[in-house]
């Protein structure tokens, strides 16, 4: 008998696999904007507190890769 943990996996993939295209780089998007934003809400990542908003700007910024910024990364971060 497979455990949660495989049945899981086997679920997730089987999702991913039937996953339209579109879906599937919107979703990268998501990820790599909620991790940036994540990395860049680290206490030690900050040199002085910056609003959620703005730090959710900043990942958005960098995935997409605009430039876009509310506050200078090299004095922020």
């Amino acid at each position: 008998m497979a455990s949660i943990g495989q049945r899981w996996r086997r679920a997730v993939a089987v999702a991913i696999g039937r996953m339209n295209p579109l879906h599937a780089v919107a979703l990268g998007y998501g990820l790599y904007i909620g991790l940036g934003f994540l990395a860049l809400s680290l206490p030690w990542a900050q040199a002085q507190a910056i609003p959620a908003l703005d730090r959710l700007f900043m990942a958005a910024s960098a995935v997409s890769t605009t430039g876009l910024a509310t506050h200078d990364p090299g004095s922020s971060y």
